[in-house]
C-alpha cells in the first residue's frame, strides 16, 4: 500500500466486504511502511476480500495508482515487524 495512505483512506475500501474488528498501518516512529493488519469478524470475509481486492484495487490516495496486494498474514513477518 502507499505511504501515504491511511487508516481512513483503507476503511471503506474493505468494510463493504465484511464487519472488520481491527485494521492497523504499521509504522515505524511514526512513518508508515508500507504494510497494514485487517482482521474480519470471520474467515468468510476475509477470504471474500483477498478474492476480491487483491490487485484489483489500488487507494485512492495514491497518486501513482499502484494496487494492493490483500493476502493472509505470515506470522514470522508479522512478528518481525
Amino acid at each position: 500500500m502507499p505511504f501515504e495512505a491511511n487508516e481512513t483512506d483503507l476503511w471503506p475500501i474493505f468494510s463493504p466486504l465484511g464487519n472488520i474488528l481491527e485494521l492497523v498501518i504499521l509504522r515505524h516512529q511514526g512513518k508508515s511502511k508500507g504494510c497494514a493488519f485487517l482482521t474480519y469478524e470471520n474467515r468468510t470475509d476475509a477470504e471474500k476480500a483477498i478474492r476480491t481486492l487483491d490487485s484489483q484495487v489500488s487507494v485512492p490516495s495514491d497518486p501513482r495508482g499502484r494496487l494492493l496486494t490483500v493476502k493472509y498474514a505470515n506470522s514470522a513477518a508479522a512478528a518481525a515487524m
